[in-house]
C-alpha cells in the first residue's frame, strides 16, 4: 500500500506516519503541508507548498489510501470563518486533489457527534465536511470519529489539557453509560485508520468512539 497524509504535524496524524513507517505492507508515504518535518526514513516523501494549489502540489503523487487528520480550535484558527477552512474546506479540496489522482480510499479524522444540522458552530462544521466527502464518490471512505484525544499536543490546548486530568483521575469511576464518549489515545485511532486502510473494504463507513474502543479491547 502506498499513502499520502495531509495533517501528520497533528497529534493524531503524527502517531499515522508512525503506525505507516512501522508497516511492512505500506510501501511509501508521501506527507503534504506548509512546513518541513525532514523525514529520515527512505520511504517517506514530502510534498511542501500552499494548501491553495493542492492539484499542483499532488500532480503525480501515487497512493492508494489517503489520510486527512487535520483539526484545530476556534481560538487557535482566529476565528469561525478560518476554523472552517482548516476543518471544512481544506480536507475537501484535499480530498478533490487526491480522488484526481486515483486515489481510492480516503480516511478522515472528524468528531464525535459531528451532525450537518447541529446547533453547535463546531459538530455541524464537522458534519459539513462529512457530508462533502460522501458525496465525492470514493470506493472506500472511512469516517473516524473519536472524543477526547489523549496525547502530548506540540500546542497546549488549557481546557483540553484539564479535561484530560479529569478523566485520567476519575478513570476507574467511569460510569458505564458514559462510554460512548470514553476519551481515546491519539494512537488507538491511528491504528484503526491504518488498520482499516490495510483491509482495503470498500463502501462508506463511519468509525464511532465506542466503534474503536471496542475494536481495542478485542485486540
Amino acid at each position: 500500500m502506498k499513502a499520502v497524509i495531509m495533517g501528520a504535524t497533528g497529534l493524531v496524524g503524527g502517531w499515522v506516519i508512525q503506525e505507516l513507517l512501522a508497516e511492512p505492507r505500506c510501501t511509501a508515504v508521501t506527507s503534504v503541508g506548509r512546513r518541513a518535518q525532514v523525514p529520515q526514513v527512505q520511504k517517506w516523501k514530502e510534498r511542501i507548498g500552499s494548501m491553495t494549489d493542492l492539484d499542483t502540489l499532488l500532480k503525480d503523487v501515487e497512493a492508494d489510501a489517503a489520510f486527512c487528520c487535520l483539526g484545530t480550535t476556534i481560538k487557535k484558527a482566529g476565528s469561525e470563518s478560518a476554523f472552517e477552512e482548516i476543518d471544512w474546506h481544506l480536507p475537501i479540496r484535499f480530498a478533490k486533489a487526491v480522488r484526481k489522482q486515483g486515489v481510492k480510499q480516503f480516511h478522515v479524522v472528524s468528531s464525535l457527534g459531528a451532525d450537518a444540522a447541529s446547533k453547535n458552530f463546531y459538530l455541524r462544521t464537522k458534519g459539513r465536511m462529512e457530508d462533502d466527502l460522501k458525496a465525492l464518490g470514493f470506493e472506500t471512505l472511512v469516517i473516524y470519529r473519536p472524543s477526547l484525544l489523549l496525547g502530548e499536543r506540540e500546542e497546549k490546548r488549557l481546557m483540553e489539557h484539564l479535561s484530560i486530568k479529569a478523566y485520567r483521575w476519575f478513570e476507574p469511576l467511569y460510569p458505564r453509560f458514559l462510554q460512548s464518549w470514553k476519551p481515546i489515545e491519539a494512537k488507538d485511532v491511528a491504528r484503526s485508520m491504518v488498520a482499516e486502510a490495510l483491509a482495503g473494504k470498500p463502501g462508506t463507513r463511519i468509525q464511532e468512539n465506542r466503534d474503536m474502543h471496542a475494536k481495542l479491547a478485542q485486540s
